[in-house]
């Protein structure tokens, strides 16, 4: 992928974008409603949505793994960080290996460790 490929920096943008709103509803659900709400329809589809963003990003990984920056891989980076933040619990470090992989060299990088949360 070359940083003049738009489509699929956007389709990147798009997926993590989609990953990171299902990870905050989930954490925003258990804060207000408890963990007695894991049963809930819409909270499956959150993990469903979380569960196929995590697995097309690992099959994937190749097309965006070797390239410069961009918006997509931000969003995808972000959206990982705030996962292992907020909801450890998933695993996704060991389940996606080459995705963790990575996620951690995107986060070595100055420009994300000068604005990391936590």
């Amino acid at each position: 992928m070359s940083s003049d490929n738009k489509e699929e920096v956007m389709h990147l943008a798009g997926v993590g974008q989609g990953l990171m709103e299902a990870a905050f509803a989930l954490v925003i659900t258990r804060k207000y409603m408890g963990e007695g709400d894991n049963e809930s329809v819409l909270t499956k589809r959150r993990f469903s949505v979380i569960e196929r963003s995590l697995l097309h990003f690992e099959q994937n990984i190749a097309r965006f793994s070797h390239c410069d920056i961009s918006l997509g891989t931000i969003i995808v980076a972000v959206a990982l960080d705030y996962l292992a933040f907020r909801l450890p619990e998933l695993g996704v470090a060991k389940q996606y290996s080459a995705l963790e992989a990575w996620r951690a060299g995107v986060a070595n990088r100055p420009s994300f460790k000068t604005t990391a949360f936590g």
